[in-house]
Parts: structure tokens; sequence; C-alpha cells
């Protein structure tokens, strides 16, 4: 589902007048995954009420920016009665999607040299429990010689900023290059607790897994920090326990 544009300004109703989107609406969206913004049109204007934000709640799972890659088997509109500056038009189409899911992320790189490793160290988990998706820190040769880093984040477009900024605040760097990635295909992701018994004993493991937009396994990875607190409690490799509880999974 696309991310859906709210409008702007004020709108009258029983209470009085309030700013779009309505208090009612924000309080719809905001436990949803729906991704909305303002706009288009420079006059006010509602494009999203209580009642259809409470509709795409309840149907809609996943918000993206754009149209996924489908092959159309349906479609069907629905015209409304306000004239705005352009066609008031609903569209709506049913199609079979492709193998692999995409989404939007924007990729943060800044260059340092005058940081610490610990430093780093303490960047690459700040930023991860902040909602970066992924961090690497590359070394690299700056100018003047000197030794230093590069720091790459990838992170969701609604969070870019505030990544940013925490990247700034960590390191003292000046600024941070924003690079937009449209098309990246990722894999369903889905968590599940498998209970596996090891030496006799039951533990309860989560663990990571990727699928196709059909559902099919593309793969299992045990979460590394229960592995290793089973393999610490029962004195065993990491690696052992981790075959054991993705062997576990598919076959259960």
């Amino acid at each position: 589902m696309p991310f859906r544009v709210v409008g702007r300004g004020f709108v009258e109703a029983a209470h009085g007048l309030l700013p779009v989107p309505a208090p009612a609406t924000v309080e719809i969206l905001k436990d949803t995954s729906l991704v909305y913004q303002g706009g288009p049109f420079a006059s006010a204007s509602e494009l999203l009420t209580p009642t259809g934000a409470a509709i795409l709640a309840h149907f809609v799972h996943r918000s993206e920016p754009f149209l996924p890659q489908m092959r159309i088997e349906q479609s069907g509109y629905g015209a409304g009665s306000r004239d705005l500056p352009l066609p008031n038009v609903l569209r709506v189409s049913l199609g079979e999607i492709g193998d692999l899911l995409r989404d939007e992320v924007e990729v943060l790189e800044t260059n340092v040299d005058t940081v610490t490793g610990e430093v780093l160290g303490n960047l690459a988990e700040v930023l991860m429990a902040n909602g970066a998706k992924d961090v690497a820190i590359v070394p690299a040769l700056m100018k003047k010689g000197r030794t230093g880093y590069i720091i790459k984040v990838m992170t969701a477009s609604p969070d870019a900023a505030r990544i940013a900024y925490r990247i700034m605040e960590e390191t003292g760097s000046l600024g941070v290059r924003m690079m937009q990635v449209k098309h990246r295909f990722i894999a369903d992701r889905e968590e599940k607790k498998v209970k596996v018994r090891i030496k006799g004993v039951e533990r309860e493991v989560r663990v990571k897994i990727g699928k196709d937009a059909q559902g099919n396994v593309l793969s299992v990875a045990a979460e590394f920090e229960d592995v290793k607190q089973v393999a610490r409690e029962l004195k065993m490799p990491i690696k052992e326990v981790t075959k054991i509880v993705e062997g576990t999974f598919f076959f259960t």
C-alpha cells in the first residue's frame, strides 16, 4: 500500500476548527505501519478522514511509497464529489507481486579520522538500538595520509534525520551524506521461538525466518544472543547449538 497523503490546513468539525489530519485520524494511524505526509495541494483540504484511516488501518499491513512490482489482475475506481486541483479519484488495484518484497531506505555515510575504536563500537550499538537497519564501519585512508573510517548506516526514510543527528552527536562529524535507495529487494521477515532439547535440557530459542512473497522459506537463522546464552549454560560451542536450533526448526 503506498503511503497516504492526508491533506493540509484545517477542517471544520462539530468541535470547531481542527488541524489536518484530524486528531481522530492521528490516533487511528499512530499504532499502525502506515506512513503519511501532508499535501499535496497549496489550499487547505482534508484527504484522509477518520473513517478512511480506520479502513486502511484494518486492511493494510504494509505501507510503501510506490507501487510494488506486480501483475495487475483487477482494478477499480471511485470518484469523490469534492472539486480538487487533481482528479478526485481513488484507484484500487489487485494483483500478484513478485517473489521478493521491496522497501525504501536511506544510506547515511560520513568519514571520521579522530575517533577511537571504542567510540565506533559504541556508535554501532547506539544506532542499532535507535532503529538503524544496519551499520558498517570501513577502514579508509583519509586526506593527508591519515587513517580513518567510513561509517555507513542503512535506515528507514522517516528515521534518517534522527539517525544522522546521533551519528554527528556521537562522533563529532560535521556532516552526514544521505543517499536514497529505492530498489532494495528484501525477504519478508518473521521471528519465532523454537523449543529445543539439548543434553536433556529444554530451552526456547528465537529464530529469524526469511520468506518470499508466497511464504516459501528462504533462510533461517538462530538469534545469536539466545544461542550464546544456551551455549554458556551447557558449556557447548556456539556453532553446535546453532546447528541444533536451526535443524529443530526444519523438523518441527
